[in-house]
């Protein structure tokens, strides 16, 4: 018998009856019959008889266990034997649990919602005011012998620059693109490496060199 069958059979025993206590133990019980319409009472059963027992008495659940046991012995003679030892065993199985209320059972019976899995934290972005300083201040120290390769000597030890800002420090500086933050450094200092080699190279022929 499907969790929705009985549901059915409930409310419209509920509605013949018309009385105040059957309708009060009836919807005492549709929180919990509602989680699970698609599946059998006996599934339902099982869920129930897997939690642990709980002690404290709930009336509304305490009545709707009662009810039940009622309406099996009512409906004995002429529903299907199936369906009677589904009404018992479920009879059993929620006065195993009149300790909670049926909407706490419902949130048993559907247990813990998986979490979403979190998304992906989009990559910090790029501090473009830091990007474009550094790189002024490695423009305004190109070609010192001294100041350069103490300039470069911190900015490659500076742990609180990204990888991707490095790169952009190399792109504006040097202008050619880089893929890490490595040669990126590597690029950083070839350019003021390569303007002392040429200064150099133009002090012993004699010429002139522009940064």
């Amino acid at each position: 018998m499907k969790c929705e069958e009985l549901e059915t059979l409930l409310t419209s025993f509920a509605s013949f009856c018309a009385s105040a206590e059957v309708k009060k133990s009836v919807d005492a019980l549709l929180p919990v019959l509602q989680v699970c319409r698609s599946k059998n009472v006996t599934w339902l059963v099982e869920k129930l008889n897997s939690f642990e027992i709980t002690n404290e008495s709930e009336v509304s659940l305490q009545n709707a266990s009662n009810f039940v046991t009622g309406l099996c012995q009512i409906l004995n003679p002429v529903i299907k034997p199936p369906v009677a030892r589904d009404l018992a065993a479920l009879a059993a199985a929620i006065n195993r649990q009149i300790g909670l209320n049926s909407q706490q059972i419902a949130e048993r019976i559907l247990g813990t919602p998986k979490t979403a899995k979190s998304k992906k934290s989009a990559p910090p972005s790029i501090r473009s005011d830091i990007v474009s300083q550094l790189s002024r201040q490695l423009e305004d120290a190109l070609g010192d012998e001294i100041g350069f390769p103490s300039l470069f000597s911190e900015l490659e030890s500076r742990k609180d620059i990204r990888p991707k800002e490095m790169i952009a420090i190399a792109k504006q500086f040097v202008g050619a693109a880089t893929s890490s933050r490595a040669t990126a450094l590597k690029k950083i200092y070839s350019r003021h490496q390569a303007l002392i080699i040429s200064r150099a190279k133009s002090a012993a022929t004699g010429g002139r060199v522009a940064g």
